[in-house]
């Protein structure tokens, strides 16, 4: 498969990492990146009197000193801190993603949904009768009767609760798969009719998604969008949590290193190539419409 080049934007002080530069841009002209810069500058030159031009040509930024220049260069090659110094890093991966498993799991699940929908309309065949014919399946008042306790679509992502796993399973699995599964689990943990989205029309990928306590026909997909970058914030921001619970990743020879860098390049989400970022979203949204979409046939024909 092709690897994609992620270029990483990090602010050691301010504790703030992108790969996306608008983001950088904006964030090295904020107030609070200047006051935190000009702390840092102060704290330097109270101790540039006390580096002598020679340590200054042999020491790293992380304050190893080297007797030769060759030993210098070849430990800024895995340094972390003298990369984070020059404002961004380089990391190129083999992505090799697959989701077999996971579309084995959505189909599982998209069967059950099929039979309780079948058992919803045994038990309710009269009122069903008047909304349901054999040639039209009407979505809207399904939803408004048996879907009514649905949870609001921007509750539901507020809620949901990350673990370190997903953060592991983004990097192992990639990206789309690492967000899908996600959205996924957290759907099933929900009763079908509670559930926040459905649709109506995979191959159109018809969406229908209740917020305001409405449901709505999703135009364009931005609720999704702005709730994938919303789970996706969510995931990057265990990497702290990730880090302190596997400090051998700051040794660069170890495979928990290898790990870090891993899951650093797949769970941003973004790279420097916007038609392949469109793509990556459009396959998740994909996978979770596959998730919650209706067998009308099926239903229609136990009616």
């Amino acid at each position: 498969m092709s690897t994609k080049k992620h270029i990483f934007y990090n602010c050691e002080n301010c504790q703030y990492f992108t790969t996306n530069k608008t983001h950088w841009n904006r964030h090295i002209q904020t107030e609070k990146h200047g006051k935190v810069l000009l702390a840092t500058d102060c704290q330097q030159k109270k101790h540039i009197s006390h580096i002598t031009d020679t340590e200054r040509k042999i020491k790293c930024e992380c304050g190893k000193i080297y007797t030769d220049r060759s030993g210098l260069w070849r430990h800024r090659k895995r340094c972390d801190t003298a990369n984070d110094c020059t404002g961004e890093t380089t990391v190129a991966t083999q992505e090799h993603t697959t989701l077999a498993g996971l579309l084995q799991e959505m189909m599982k699940q998209n069967q059950e949904l099929q039979k309780q929908l079948i058992e919803l309309a045994n038990e309710k065949k009269n009122v069903i009768n008047n909304t349901i014919n054999y040639n039209k399946f009407n979505l809207m008042v399904f939803l408004n009767e048996y879907c009514k306790e649905a949870v609001n679509f921007s509750d539901f992502v507020r809620s949901l609760e990350l673990q370190l796993t997903d953060l592991e399973d983004t990097g192992r699995l990639g990206y789309v798969a690492g967000i899908s599964n996600i959205f996924i689990r957290n759907l099933k943990n929900l009763d079908i009719f509670k559930r926040p989205i459905h649709c109506s029309d995979f191959k159109r990928e018809t969406i229908y998604i209740k917020e305001q306590d409405n449901w709505q026909k999703e135009e364009g997909n931005e609720k999704i969008k702005n709730a994938i970058e919303s789970v996706t914030n969510k995931n990057i921001k265990q990497l702290p949590e990730w880090m302190k619970q596997n400090p051998e990743f700051m040794n660069g020879e170890s495979k928990t290193s290898d790990q870090y860098l891993v899951i650093m390049n797949r769970s941003m989400g973004v790279t420097d190539d916007e038609e392949y970022d469109k793509k990556q979203i459009n396959k998740i949204i994909t996978n979770i419409a596959k998730e919650v979409t209706i067998d009308k046939e099926l239903v229609m024909q136990n009616v």
